[in-house]
């Protein structure tokens, strides 16, 4: 090993510094073959690297390792034109980066049959196996993938492990977010939930005869922050938002998308905003492609003290929220169809009523 050492540090000294090109030619021929032999492998393993690299860089293509890494990520929130949303810009040319529409890269591997697969990536120690998850770099053009697992709003975890993965590249991807009226968010998770048979999964504690009485249960489950309520904490954006914030990403990265914006003819209009941000053709849509039937029946909350106290309670997560997206558009966050004040909250609280 030190024979080894002592002829590399002639060679680097010889490349690097200032020197009499005779002396270091003898000082080279004193080295055995092999290990000069050894040397110029070593160096031409890290040129073929550093020109993968460059030519992943050229490409235009969002590349690590020879992996297509996700460029746009849509986050949430559940229950608030989510499927729509992704069902019309898969169509519209950004791939499913995973294959399917939600990748659920950072939740726990379940040993039940799903069709949205946990892949249960924990910490940078299992970025590798992120990365084998991925598709490779395309050699010939440029393509774009994305995730569309909308519980990356409400779990905290996602995105300080997203930047843990990302490192440097993290400032290179586009989130966006939908927002709805936090009640009809709940009560469009509740008719899911009731519907499809999911409770356990998609809304627990939904057991009970009417939505009133499920929400309620929930209401309670909150207060015990025992994090067992989905139906409310769900529809508590800020929180989420200000992790994502925390965790590095810069607001210019953020797409914002009121829910009624969406589905009452903005779907093109977003799907256009997003495509200038990932660099990519799309073929965006003139409306939005899904709609859910259940929220056809929706009736709100019905016992008046009930409505008071989930009012008071999601006013407060609600004002907080129109600080946060206030300064963050000031800094560059996309807030599709706000006209108001850059930096004004009372401003984007007046957009958010009118269009969530």
């Amino acid at each position: 090993m030190s024979r080894l050492f002592c002829a590399l540090s002639v060679l680097v000294t010889c490349r690097s510094l200032p020197h009499d090109a005779a002396s270091c030619d003898e000082k080279s021929e004193e080295m055995p073959p092999s290990f000069l032999q050894g040397q110029l492998a070593v160096e031409a393993l890290r040129s073929h690297a550093l020109s993968a690299q460059e030519a992943e860089a050229s490409s235009g293509n969002f590349c690590e390792a020879g992996k297509l890494l996700p460029k746009f990520w849509l986050i949430g929130s559940q229950k608030a034109a989510t499927t729509s949303m992704a069902t019309d810009l898969i169509h519209a040319g950004i791939g499913a980066a995973c294959g399917v529409k939600e990748c659920h890269y950072f939740e726990e591997e379940i040993p039940v049959p799903h069709v949205y697969p946990r892949r249960g990536i924990k910490s940078i120690r299992d970025k590798q196996k992120w990365l084998d998850s991925l598709p490779d770099c395309p050699t010939n053009g440029t393509r774009v993938v994305g995730d569309f697992t909308p519980s990356g709003l409400s779990n905290e975890d996602v995105p300080r492990l997203l930047a843990e993965l990302l490192g440097d590249k993290k400032r290179e991807i586009t989130v966006a977010l939908t927002l709805r009226e936090p009640v009809a968010r709940c009560e469009s998770q509740w008719h899911e939930g009731t519907q499809n048979r999911l409770k356990s999964a998609t809304c627990p504690g939904c057991f009970g005869k009417s939505f009133d009485e499920d929400i309620r249960t929930d209401l309670g489950m909150h207060e015990a922050n025992l994090g067992l309520s989905l139906m409310i904490d769900n529809s508590l954006y800020v929180k989420g938002l200000k992790s994502w914030l925390a965790a590095g990403f810069a607001p210019k990265q953020f797409v914002v998308v009121p829910f009624k914006v969406y589905i009452s003819g903005g779907a093109g209009t977003v799907c256009h905003a997003i495509a200038r941000r990932v660099n990519a053709s799309l073929n965006c849509p003139t409306a939005a492609s899904h709609r859910n039937t259940a929220d056809n029946r929706h009736v709100g909350v019905r016992d008046p003290q009930l409505r008071d106290e989930l009012n008071k309670l999601f006013e407060l997560y609600n004002n907080e929220l129109y600080e946060v997206l206030a300064r963050a558009h000031a800094q560059g966050m996309t807030l599709m169809n706000f006209s108001g004040a850059a930096g004004n909250a009372s401003d984007v609280q007046t957009w958010l009523e009118g269009t969530w």
